[in-house]
């Protein structure tokens, strides 16, 4: 390993960072913006649909980091997190908003929101509760493949809309936080990962769904052997990076684009539901849609393509962003409505959710509205105050 590569390595761990962590951060934050490209693709043959499958492991790969994150946010005390947590309230409504034009759904930052403040409630009066959570991601586990399908994912959705029900994808969550306090040993969390990404896939593939549909390898609604996949798949990733550390510091490159995005995740997490649609529109306007179309043999080329393009495009808009906040956040009217960021908040969703236009289901290149613009802006705005106040609390 080179005298740099010594050096970046030397100040990742003077800073106290995790490079399996930040890893597991960034590739999520790819993954989710090249699954949400992949949606517009008007073929997916089964080069492609393999994929599309790995990137739709976006959300175990983000659930999973939000829980080992937790743990190590928890640790700065209950007063910075109940800050935390309220800002990040705003946050869930506004994505409520977006795609489903009411307050309350089952989104997935609702959700993180929820175990969120659960998780930290409880051991605000209890202690540390790892044994708890861990007990309670077995049972998960057990009841994916125990109950009929589909009912866990039903009950816990409470009635509400969203892809994202209380259980069984909180069990990932849960596990993040156990994986932060208990996984110290990468090469025995390694083999454990890889044990459990085998028995995932191998259940999902050996099992015959028309005799017991619980074995069928399912996202929405979440089946048993899916929860084994998605698990194992981030266990043995995190712990490879960890493992394999001097190799991850050398190259610098992919370690300090890592650490950029860890450091701004909320942010990338926010703007990425927009990355795609110039890369979207660019394709119509240009004729890739018609190559595709005429052509499928091409979509898993134009699929890694395109999901790279918009990665790209979100790490501009990000760029942008922060780019553009010093100047935000000191220009009137913004000192005024930062000095009472509450009322602010509170107000802005309130008149959307009342003067807001109808939904559009999700948002695509094609059906952007007014509405839509003033969600992402309010989403931007709460990111980077979020962002804000961790900076001054040296988080």
């Amino acid at each position: 390993m080179s005298k740099h590569a010594n050096q970046r390595r030397a100040d990742f761990e003077l800073l106290d960072r995790d490079p399996g962590l930040d890893f597991l951060r960034a590739l999520s934050v790819v993954c989710m913006t090249a699954a949400h490209f992949s949606y517009h693709l008007p073929h997916l043959t089964a080069a492609s649909r393999i994929l599309q499958f790995f990137f739709e492991l976006a959300p175990p790969l983000f659930f999973f980091s939000f829980g080992m994150t937790f743990d190590r946010f928890f640790s700065k005390g209950p007063a910075e997190m109940r800050v935390r947590s309220r800002r990040f309230f705003y946050l869930t409504l506004c994505v409520n908003l977006l795609f489903h034009r009411r307050l309350l759904a089952s989104d997935f930052f609702w959700f993180l929101w929820f175990w969120q403040a659960a998780a930290a409630l409880a051991e605000s009066f209890a202690g540390a509760l790892t044994r708890l959570w861990g007990l309670m991601t077995v049972l998960i586990a057990a009841a994916l493949f125990i109950f009929p399908f589909t009912s866990v994912s039903n009950v816990f959705s409470l009635g509400m809309p969203g892809s994202f029900p209380l259980i069984p994808w909180g069990g990932l969550v849960l596990a993040g936080i156990v994986f932060s306090r208990l996984g110290g040993k990468p090469a025995r969390d390694l083999l454990i990962g890889a044990i459990l990404l085998s028995a995932g896939l191998g259940l999902g593939q050996a099992g015959r769904p028309e005799a017991w549909s619980n074995l069928a390898l399912i996202r929405w609604p979440m089946s048993g052997p899916y929860f084994l996949t998605g698990l194992g798949f981030v266990i043995f990733v995190t712990s490879a990076v960890r493992l394999w550390a001097p190799v991850y510091y050398s190259l610098t490159r992919i370690s300090k684009a890592c650490e950029y995005i860890s450091k701004n995740l909320l942010l990338f997490v926010v703007l990425h539901f927009a990355a795609y649609v110039p890369v979207v529109l660019f394709m119509g306007i240009f004729g890739g849609m018609d190559q595709i179309r005429a052509h499928p043999g091409l979509d898993a080329a134009f699929l890694l393509i395109g999901g790279a393009a918009s990665a790209a495009v979100l790490v501009l808009m990000v760029m942008a962003a922060k780019a553009l906040w010093p100047a935000v956040k000191n220009a009137w009217p913004f000192k005024m409505a930062r000095k009472n960021f509450d009322l602010t908040a509170i107000l802005m969703i309130a008149a959307v959710t009342l003067f807001g236009g109808d939904a559009t289901h999700v948002p695509t290149a094609w059906t952007f509205t007014l509405t839509d613009a003033a969600i992402w802006f309010m989403m931007w705005y709460f990111a980077l105050e979020m962002k804000q106040s961790s900076d001054e609390a040296g988080l």
